[in-house]
């Protein structure tokens, strides 16, 4: 599902993926939009499995895609399904989504829990929008939000500024301005022998000055001298103790096996070689954990190092099924207007108004269409000058792959369905929803019922 969705919004994406499809070892984080988010990877084990299986983006997308989609189509009428409105400046990719398959039996609800738990640290700073999500149910879905980062002009990401260098930048930046006593004549007023005394006040004034400035560097130089002496006779006293205490323990140590008997000494060297070699395993491990943790903020730098967007939110959508879960990054638009964005159908409606037909309406098989998979499309696109959401549907497989079948297309309003008459053709056929569940799932809400019967 997808809240807040602006119609203006241009499917076209640019995605930095960190590890190829099917691994849980390489990928650290996902980027978003100059948002940088940990990967699910994190907390992925043995007892939860799960692998990635593919990015949802439209064929034009700079992302990699696995599952084939079909061909964007033309309607016979003025409008084309992979048309957008471009009236507007491009904001950016309208969703990003990661599709993981593969879980254990009821293992994804759990990987999921975990997941949340980890975004909502105050290192992530997530905060979850239900209260008290339920992870005991086999199909659900939770939402989670942040401010999004600021972008500068040129559309990096913008850091946040250490207060000393923002002093010294407003230092800077200010501007300077002469001070002339009051007492003082304007130079064209004066006599000679007064523009004289002036001048020589002026260069007495400025060697002043100058004195000052060295006299102040002379101070800070003794200072940084001072500290530097200080912090060097430190290092030599605490070497020198560390040496003393060496020493001190190697005698008492000697003092200990003077009355040990052979078998006590044998022993106990052998748990000191056992203890300083667990010391040194200690330490070879906290060295690699730095270089991780160095790599990894590589490609997942610090969120408090960015400046935040308070007109935007990013946000995170987490749904899962027995052995599946998809998580979809969007960016929530603060400034918009709530009437327009109220108007427009979200994921989860579409879900639902999909689920209330059967598969004969559009052409397809099965007495359900909990048989098959509905996944998000490139967002809102125009189709007979219509806005509509697109929606991919998708045959289930028992080898955790999912077949293309079609694609359709529902109006913003919920009322009318397109569908891809036949794959890689550009035409469409309209279809009028008349037994329309009332009420449909508004922005925000979650598909559990439907989900859960569809895992049936």
């Amino acid at each position: 599902m997808f809240k807040k969705v602006s119609l203006s919004i241009l499917p076209l994406f640019t995605i930095l993926f960190l590890s190829g499809c099917g691994g849980k070892d390489d990928r650290i984080s996902y980027e978003f939009n100059q948002n940088y988010i940990p990967a699910i990877e994190k907390i992925l084990t043995d007892s939860t499995g799960g692998t990635y299986v593919t990015s949802l983006s439209p064929p034009e997308g700079g992302g990699e895609t696995t599952e084939p989609l079909p061909e964007p189509v033309e309607t016979e009428g003025s409008g084309s399904a992979a048309e957008a409105s471009t009236e507007e400046e491009d904001p950016g990719p309208g969703y990003l989504a990661f599709d993981y398959q593969m879980f254990k039996k009821d293992m994804a609800k759990v990987a999921v829990e975990r997941y949340v738990n980890l975004l909502t640290t105050e290192e992530y700073s997530f905060e979850l929008q239900e209260e008290d999500p339920n992870y005991s149910k086999t199909a659900g879905s939770v939402t989670l939000k942040r401010p999004a980062v600021l972008l500068d002009e040129s559309g990096n990401p913008a850091l946040v500024t250490p207060p000393e260098e923002e002093q010294e930048k407003e230092e800077a930046e200010a501007p300077k301005t002469e001070e002339k006593p009051t007492d003082e004549k304007p130079r064209e007023e004066m006599t000679r022998e007064e523009k004289k005394a002036a001048d020589k006040k002026k260069k007495a004034e400025e060697k002043k000055r100058k004195a000052e400035e060295k006299k102040k560097k002379a101070e800070e130089k003794a200072a940084q001298k001072a500290a530097k002496q200080k912090e060097k006779a430190e290092k030599k006293a605490a070497k020198e103790k560390e040496k003393a205490e060496k020493k001190a323990a190697k005698e008492a140590e000697k003092e200990k096996l003077s009355k040990m008997t052979k078998e006590e000494k044998k022993a106990y060297k052998e748990e000191k070689k056992e203890q300083q070699q667990a010391e040194k395993e200690a330490k070879k491990e906290e060295k690699e954990m730095q270089k991780e943790r160095e790599k990894e903020l590589e490609v997942l730098p610090p969120y408090t190092d960015f400046v935040q967007d308070k007109s935007k939110n990013l946000v995170a959508e987490i749904s899962w099924t027995p052995t599946s879960c998809l998580i979809t990054f969007s960016i929530e638009d603060l400034l918009k207007d709530e009437s327009d964005l109220k108007s427009a159908i979200s994921f989860t409606g579409a879900k639902t108004l999909m689920y209330s037909i059967v598969p004969a309406e559009i052409g397809l098989p099965g007495d359900s269409m909990s048989e098959y998979v509905l996944k998000p499309g490139a967002g809102y696109v125009m189709v007979d000058d219509v806005p509509c959401l697109i929606v991919n549907v998708y045959k289930k497989s028992n080898h955790y792959t999912n077949l293309p079948v079609t694609v359709c297309f529902i109006s913003a309003d919920g009322t009318t369905l397109y569908q891809q008459e036949k794959p890689n053709e550009n035409k469409v056929r309209k279809i009028i929803l008349t037994d329309i569940p009332d009420p449909l799932p508004g922005e925000g809400e979650d598909l559990v019922n439907m989900a859960k019967e569809a895992q049936k």
